[in-house]
């Protein structure tokens, strides 16, 4: 009996010198498998003020509204809407090629793929990467193909891409960042409109990071490091 109760004693202070190691060990491993939890800081949007008071429509207008998302250059994420006042009266054909666009939804979800900052910034291209285009191209609306276009390049406006091909624009346009631009691109673009609210989104856009293996002829980097998103593109109308 006697035996019987000392290997009942030693078999408790074997259990509880066990307990005592297993405890800390449970207690480490719970703390390991905590990770950060994203906190709605870290997913938060930093928005551009809007204070056109336009609405959205269904019926084709002049006047469209283009929504961006993309990360700043501090990292954090910024949207905000470019308004474009469309000049029929000065590129007809390329203004209804873009509301043909708009219309069919084209934009929503294509990028800026070309960032350049005191020129332009770049997008509407379905491939990503300036090869894309949409199935229609339009004739160039510009003097040296032989047509007259009154509006010049300088900050804010909007202008058809195109190839060496005077006739190969398609669904790929540009804003122009600065005045300076509008040397080199008279003439031998199609300007169709003029942005009349929301440059200083644009100006955001061309803050952004690059990508340091994306420069262009001349050595700048042009290709963002994050996607810039058009979001939609939309028709909008003066409230009511």
């Amino acid at each position: 009996m006697m035996q019987s109760k000392i290997f009942s004693r030693a078999r408790i202070r074997a259990l509880s010198i066990l307990l005592a190691c297993l405890l800390p060990v449970t207690f480490i491993g719970c703390r390991k498998q905590e990770t950060p939890q994203k906190t709605d800081s870290d997913n938060q949007i930093f928005y551009y003020e809007d204070t056109t008071g336009y609405t959205e429509t269904s019926d084709v207008t002049e006047l469209v509204r283009l929504t961006v998302s993309f990360t700043d250059a501090s990292n954090k994420q910024r949207q905000g809407n470019i308004y474009i006042q469309l000049r029929p009266d000065v590129a007809p054909l390329t203004v209804a090629n873009f509301q043909n666009l708009v219309s069919r939804g084209f934009y929503n979800g294509l990028t800026f793929h070309r960032i350049y900052p005191g020129f332009m910034i770049q997008g509407g291209d379905p491939a990503g990467n300036g090869t894309g285009s949409s199935e229609t191209n339009v004739v160039g609306e510009f003097s040296e193909n032989g047509r007259p276009n009154s509006l010049s390049h300088l900050r804010g406006t909007i202008s058809m891409a195109r190839s060496d091909d005077k006739d190969s624009a398609s669904s790929q346009f540009f804003i122009v960042h600065r005045d300076s631009a509008a040397k080199s691109l008279d003439g031998k673009y199609a300007a169709f409109g003029t942005v009349v609210y929301g440059m200083e989104v644009v100006d955001g856009i061309t803050n952004v990071e690059k990508n340091p293996n994306g420069s262009n002829e001349y050595g700048t980097l042009t290709t963002p490091l994050y996607p810039v998103t058009i979001l939609s593109a939309v028709f909008v109308q003066p409230a009511e």
